[in-house]
């Protein structure tokens, strides 16, 4: 243990409390591996400088850091470290020791008076060519792009099947499908359905896409977004949009573009082929073939239709040739179960760990780049 004490003729010019960082050699502890891994670490000192020296102890025991006559430092540099000030002090020989805290600048002033330059970092590292930049702008742009293409992809990935986990059977719609909730077979099952107002849900094998798609949150449908204050950079949000059916074997374009577009609208019409050779359109949430094929689907209420989208494309799929009843609709979708906000929310959490994931392999890396070679 060290204790500052001034030497006979020496002034002191500060000292207080600061954040000394520093690498530390970290061996895994394993007998076949001499390896250390280094890791940037902080701990509490307590900084003295005076017109001789500067000395560094650990707070609160006391143990020295370093000591260093003014001689022997070449001089400073002032920068930012996670926000907050930092002065690093350069010695002759190449070392470097650095210190984050508010009292930064206080101690860059002490520097300062005890004659210490403050070092210029391009006379250290010279900056870079020009043909150096363009090397790099390649991959600059690629992690832009990514960084962007990330938020879109996060922020319009469909999240509505998280409020399905867990859901329990039963005859309410947009639940999984209890013992006594019928499966329409034919049309006359329709009919009798509707009469009688009885839950019914389908078999998932043989679906057909339909060209519309609707809002997982209704209620965004009444809501004006303003941009400026001007009446034509404001819009509405739709509550039914068209929606471009995708192949049957789609390629990877396509799938991304019904990723981006799948966030904000459900594309769950379809048209269930009857035992009969009739159809059924049916709505559902489209997540519920997110992970393949499910094994059944939803419990549903038969309604009729109720939307001038809805008659449209009945009455174009009915144009094409499909024999089906244009007045009512399977409707098996859990409305209201999606919220806005909670929905930003989630997407915003997801990437924000994406994000720190990506730092943690990357200072990992990077750590192990530092790494001396055995």
């Amino acid at each position: 243990m060290a204790k500052f004490q001034l030497l006979p003729g020496e002034t002191l010019i500060g000292g207080g409390h600061m954040t000394y960082w520093h690498e530390r050699y970290n061996y895994s502890g394993k007998s076949d591996s001499l390896s250390p891994r280094v890791h940037q670490v902080s701990e509490s000192t307590k900084v003295y400088v005076t017109d001789q020296r500067v000395f560094c102890a650990h707070f609160p025991t006391g143990m020295e850091n370093f000591n260093w006559p003014l001689e022997e430092l070449r001089g400073y540099q002032r920068g930012t470290r996670l926000k907050f000030p930092s002065v690093t002090i350069l010695t002759r020989d190449g070392g470097q020791f650095e210190f984050c805290c508010v009292q930064a600048k206080q101690l860059a002033q002490w520097l300062r008076q005890a004659g210490l330059p403050e070092v210029d970092i391009d006379s250290i590292v010279p900056p870079m060519t020009r043909e150096e930049k363009v090397c790099r702008l390649p991959g600059r742009i690629a992690f832009y792009l990514l960084a962007i293409l990330s938020l879109l992809v996060v922020f319009a990935l469909p999240t509505s099947w998280v409020y399905d986990l867990g859901l329990k059977a039963g005859t309410e719609q947009g639940q999984r499908p209890g013992a006594s909730v019928q499966t329409v077979q034919t049309r006359e099952d329709i009919h009798a359905l509707i009469l009688a107002n009885a839950p019914a849900t389908v078999s998932p094998e043989g679906l057909i896409p339909c060209p519309l798609a609707r809002l997982r949150d209704g209620e965004q449908s009444n809501r004006r977004i303003h941009y400026s204050p001007g009446r034509r950079s404001s819009r509405t949000f739709q509550g039914f949009d068209d929606y471009r059916v995708l192949p049957r074997d789609p390629n990877v374009l396509d799938r991304l573009w019904q990723l981006l577009w799948g966030g904000t609208y459900n594309s769950g019409y379809y048209l269930k082929p009857l035992e009969d050779g009739t159809y059924l359109c049916v709505y559902l949430d489209d997540c519920a073939f997110l992970f393949g094929e499910p094994e059944e689907l939803y419990t549903g209420k038969l309604r009729s239709v109720d939307a001038p989208e809805e008659a449209r494309m009945l009455h174009a799929m009915e144009a094409a040739g499909y024999d089906l009843d244009t007045s009512f609709i399977l409707d098996m979708y859990r409305h209201g179960k999606v919220n806005e906000f909670a929905d930003i929310a989630m997407r915003g959490g997801l990437w924000l760990a994406g994000v720190f994931l990506v730092s943690f392999v990357s200072v990992s890396i990077t750590d192990r780049k530092k790494q001396p070679v055995q």
